[in-house]
């Protein structure tokens, strides 16, 4: 993750504002990686390509 991101998804997230994942990998890479994140249950909704 980029330096800050995690920081800023905190503050969305405090604001109670939904955010969500939009990423041209297909979803068997990309949900494993953002489970071993800690990103998969907090994103609203994760889009693969």
């Amino acid at each position: 993750m980029f330096p800050g991101i995690d920081a800023l998804l905190a503050r969305i997230e405090r604001a109670g504002l939904p955010w969500g994942i939009v990423t041209n990998k297909i979803a068997a890479l990309t949900l494993p990686l953002l489970q071993r994140m800690g990103l998969a249950a907090r994103a609203g909704v994760v889009v693969c390509g």
